[in-house]
């Protein structure tokens, strides 16, 4: 009878000898997962959640995609000591590297630092129109205004862009 309750409540099945527990034996205990409990497992999962719902798992592989010619995001770096190039990027992972990728390596290294641009506002419409994350390009519209300096609006999209990957998590 314990075995049927177990099972109809969703709770873990007891060990059980024939004809009951023996003396000796420590009572299992029958703890409930909890899924709330699940996003404390991930460093950075509970803000996340509380930022953007969770995305499917056919949301994020839409989101996550490798993209076509033309449908690229256009991003610049630059090194005052060595000039600066162009990145095509083809992808969400592949911004999320680019903006996430090095940022405390070249704190305060002068003439290495990696300086990197992007158009804020058109990075915002291209995760919206191109990418498909409509959670994330409005979390990003509404942490980046116009009126602010691009380093703010800069480190808004990059916290944001990491939260977001967050909920991903193994897919990119």
């Amino acid at each position: 009878m314990i075995a049927e309750e177990e099972r109809a409540e969703g709770l873990p099945l007891r060990e059980e000898a024939e004809g009951g527990t023996s003396e000796g034996a420590a009572p299992a205990e029958n703890v409930p997962v909890d899924d709330a409990g699940a996003e404390d497992e991930v460093p950075g999962m509970a803000e996340a959640c509380r930022r953007f719902p969770m995305p499917t798992e056919e949301e994020a592989a839409h989101a996550l995609r490798e993209l076509s010619w033309g449908e690229q995001f256009v991003a610049s770096r630059m090194f005052p000591s060595k000039g600066g190039t162009d990145l095509y990027l083809y992808s969400l992972r592949s911004a999320a590297l680019f903006l996430l990728d090095g940022d405390r390596a070249h704190i305060g290294k002068g003439s290495d630092q990696e300086i990197k641009l992007i158009d804020v506002d058109g990075f915002v419409s291209w995760v919206r129109d191109v990418v498909g994350d409509g959670p994330l390009a409005d979390a990003m519209d509404e942490d980046c205004p116009p009126d602010d300096p691009y380093h703010d609006r800069l480190q808004a999209v990059q916290r944001l862009i990491d939260l977001r990957m967050v909920q991903y998590g193994g897919l990119w």
